[in-house]
């Protein structure tokens, strides 16, 4: 990973630590344990902050890409799932993308740790997949009459995503 750096280092897009730990409190505050469409915009909104700090040439920016647009389509397809409309779904998809501009807006900018917190949001991603991973597994098993089950199709689309996430994390940590 290539972070961009400014000459005044100041909380802006030319750094690289802001959009890294604005993505790693983003992935770190997703309850995994009962997770809807709103968590997987969340998950898409932080792998954008991600791909913000990567060249566009990267195998990462590419793997972050198909990351996302998992993230999107099984959003979508939950959405869909609930009876929710494209409007319910944009207002959700504004409110995640002003929750994450606090997140930046507070950050401060420590250029030197670029390093360190691409390691933050490495560890961050894999504990994504792994309890993304989870949950689908517990959403599996035969259904229990009480109990209300995510549909066959979108537990698919949740498994792209936690496969992605797995590559997306191997790709962190190689940069």
């Amino acid at each position: 990973m290539t972070a961009r750096r400014s000459d005044g280092c100041r909380a802006s897009t030319a750094c690289a630590t802001v959009p890294l730990a604005a993505a790693s409190a983003s992935l770190l505050s997703i309850p995994w344990h009962d997770p809807g469409p709103r968590e997987l915009l969340t998950l898409a909104a932080a792998l954008g902050l991600v791909r913000r700090t990567t060249e566009d040439s990267s195998p990462l920016t590419t793997t972050i890409s198909t990351a996302r647009e998992a993230a999107d389509c099984a959003a979508a397809s939950w959405y869909d799932e609930l009876g929710f409309t494209v409007d319910d779904a944009r207002r959700e998809a504004h409110a995640v993308a002003a929750e994450i501009r606090e997140v930046v807006a507070v950050s401060d900018c420590t250029c030197d740790s670029a390093l360190s917190e691409s390691a933050v949001v490495a560890a961050a991603v894999a504990g994504a997949a792994a309890d993304l991973a989870g949950y689908v597994a517990s959403q599996s098993g035969p259904p229990v009459p009480w109990e209300v089950f995510t549909s066959p199709r979108v537990l698919d689309r949740l498994r792209r995503v936690a496969s992605a996430l797995v590559l997306v994390a191997e790709r962190l940590d190689e940069a």
